[in-house]
């Protein structure tokens, strides 16, 4: 049983977002300097910025779908 599994053998919920840097990467096993996750029990979603778009969906595993953000500054 992998890490996403165990996690909703144990919930309710039908998704769950990721916003710390260490559970993100223990989920994910890969973190970018800015970065966050949507997890379900069939498919991932790995939001990061452009910087880091070619490294994540070299590096994830096919669990994640990676999809690009623009922060926004105040």
């Amino acid at each position: 049983m992998n890490k996403v599994d165990r996690l909703f053998s144990q919930i309710s919920n039908d998704a769950v977002m990721v916003i710390n840097p260490s559970n993100i990467f223990y989920f994910a096993d890969y973190l970018a300097d800015y970065c966050y996750l949507l997890l379900t029990k069939s498919k991932g979603y790995y939001f990061t910025d452009g910087r880091f778009i070619i490294e994540a969906k070299r590096d994830l595993s096919d669990y994640f779908e990676v999809v690009e953000i623009t922060p926004k500054t105040a």
